[in-house]
């Protein structure tokens, strides 16, 4: 894995809008922007499974815009079931290489939007 050369200031901007973003729901948006700008990704998704309601969880996404301008955040609810989240223990991260293969991750979404079932673990 690649190494990031992170400076002290920017790593105290992340910590400080994760914190921001635990206490304002709001700020999750901002929170996450400075993911994808620190791994210059497209796309980032922080996906929550709701301790008090084993059916329910919480993806928020912050995504580039056409025109390469950042900022769009959705905010999802999905059936926990239907995830590769079902049955992992609680307060663990995950990342897509410990849920899922290389080909299952790139697997396109069927026509009706839904994400496959089947995962690997």
């Amino acid at each position: 894995m690649a190494s990031i050369n992170l400076e002290i200031a920017v790593y105290d901007r992340i910590v400080s809008a994760l914190y921001d973003a635990a206490l304002d729901s709001r700020r999750w948006g901002a929170a996450l922007e400075h993911f994808r700008e620190l791994f210059k990704a497209n796309y980032v998704t922080l996906i929550l499974k709701v301790p008090d309601m084993s059916e329910t969880g919480l993806m928020i996404s912050v995504g580039e815009l056409p025109g390469g301008i950042g900022g769009k955040v959705v905010y999802h609810t999905y059936q926990h079931t239907t995830t590769p989240f079902v049955n992992q223990p609680a307060d663990k991260v995950f990342t897509v290489g410990d849920l899922m293969s290389e080909s299952e991750w790139r697997r396109p979404i069927s026509s009706t939007g839904a994400s496959p079932t089947t995962f690997s673990t």
